[in-house]
């Protein structure tokens, strides 16, 4: 007797997840792609605004508006994302 044949029941028909007749509007595919596409950006947004928040509240004798640590985010999401950092020793 074969391992396979033990794990298979051949009672029940194959269960397949894909679905060629799904019937998704152009309004639908298009929502999920831009919710993949700035889910991301503005999660990271949102994490260097908040490091930045953190780091100017934290600040002694400083002063800081909301909206300059907000426009102080957009450089800090960009250098995050694209300065390749090097350590050397």
């Amino acid at each position: 007797m074969r391992i396979m044949d033990l794990l298979t029941d051949a009672r029940e028909e194959p269960v397949s997840d894909l679905d060629p007749d799904v019937g998704l509007s152009r309004a639908a595919r298009v929502r999920v792609l831009l919710a993949a596409a700035l889910g991301p950006l503005v999660t990271g947004y949102a994490a260097v605004a908040t490091a930045l928040t953190l780091v100017a509240l934290t600040a002694d004798r400083t002063v800081f508006s909301g909206t300059g640590v907000l426009l102080a985010a957009a450089p800090g999401w960009l250098a995050a994302h694209q300065v390749q950092l090097g350590f050397g020793g």
